[in-house]
């Protein structure tokens, strides 16, 4: 029925092919092929693929603070240790938390309630959505601009053009933290 004799399929010894194999022309191998375990392996040069980001980045739990938690903050260390919440997320900074924004400054692209997820262990860029704690002023949810690329010299703006852009020396920051994402939640407990 295969067109191999039964010998050779058994023992791998003697010729492979039957009367019938011979009809169709498969030419008879000498020699008995070598076991992949036998084989020799090849070297690779290539680099080996990064393993996928949910694998270098698993989700944990981090802490969900409230809006007015953050924003009596002066620093990292001064946010609450009794966390209310927690929700997963993958984020690469061990520092990381999430708040719920509050606002309509930033709409329509982000809502009240959408929750944002921040890199205190980061350096927030030009063009970066950030939370900003302004000495004097309070807390921020806002687009990062540089002013003429000057690092000193910081100007905030918002997508929902009712709000003028305001502009800070970097000194009255408390602190300016970069924004990793933004989800919405859909569900909330009662």
């Amino acid at each position: 029925m295969l067109g191999v004799r039964a010998v050779w399929l058994r023992t791998g010894a003697g010729p492979k092919l039957n009367a019938a194999g011979e009809k169709h022309g498969e030419p008879v191998r000498k020699t008995l092929p070598i076991p992949p375990s036998l084989q020799r392996r090849s070297i690779s040069l290539r680099k080996p693929e990064p393993p996928p980001f949910y694998l270098r980045n698993p989700a944990r739990d981090i802490p969900l603070v409230s809006w007015a938690q953050a924003g009596i903050a002066t620093n990292y260390e001064e946010l609450p240790a009794d966390w209310q919440e927690t929700i997963p997320a993958a984020v690469p900074d061990n520092t990381a938390f999430a708040i719920q924004l509050r606002g309509d400054s930033m709409e329509p692209q982000y809502k009240d309630g959408d929750i944002a997820i921040v890199m205190p262990g980061q350096a927030a860029h030009n063009g970066d959505l950030v939370i900003a704690n302004i000495k004097n002023e309070g807390f921020a949810f806002k687009i990062l601009n540089l002013v003429d690329g000057d690092p000193d010299r910081i100007r905030l703006t918002s997508y929902n053009m009712v709000y003028a852009p305001m502009e800070f020396s970097r000194e009255k920051f408390h602190w300016i933290y970069p924004v990793y994402s933004v989800t919405k939640r859909v569900w909330r407990k009662s």
